[in-house]
Parts: C-alpha cells; sequence; structure tokens
C-alpha cells in the first residue's frame, strides 16, 4: 500500500508542477491584447496609413476615443504614431 501511496503523491506532484508552468506560460504571454485593442490593430493592419478620423469611423466611436486605444498600443509598442 505505501507503494501506490508514494505514487500517487509524485503523480499529485507532478500534475500541480505541470499546471504551474501552464499557467507561467499563459501569463507570459506578452503583451495580452484586449479584443478593443486588437480591433485597432486589424483594421490598422488592412490599412496601415489609416489616420484616426478613419479608425474612429471604422470602431464606431469617436476620435478621442480611438486615440486612448492608439496610445496604450503605443505604451506597449504595438503601434507607433506618427502625425498626418
Amino acid at each position: 500500500m505505501d507503494r501506490v501511496t508514494d505514487v500517487a503523491a509524485a503523480m499529485e506532484s507532478t500534475v500541480e508542477s505541470l499546471l504551474g508552468v501552464l499557467e507561467s506560460a499563459r501569463l507570459a504571454q506578452s503583451p495580452a491584447v484586449p479584443p478593443a485593442q486588437l480591433r485597432v490593430l486589424t483594421i490598422i493592419s488592412r490599412g496601415p496609413h489609416t489616420n484616426m478620423s478613419r479608425l474612429a469611423e471604422a470602431l464606431d466611436v469617436v476620435p478621442s476615443s480611438a486615440s486612448r486605444l492608439c496610445d496604450r498600443l503605443e505604451a506597449t509598442g504595438l503601434l507607433r504614431r506618427v502625425p498626418d
């Protein structure tokens, strides 16, 4: 019976370690892009010279909201804004 208990304890420890590794890998995905920001990146990838007005129109938001989304993306290094 001790052998079965030892095997079960070893398996439990292994599973816990594997779950820890998987969770670390999930958290390490950098950056985690929220859906609204992902939409911005998708729109811009289709038209790299999209200005803020066109982006806001495509997102169906006001330009200031589109600008804030772009600010967040720029802060993470996923987007670079340039003057029109």
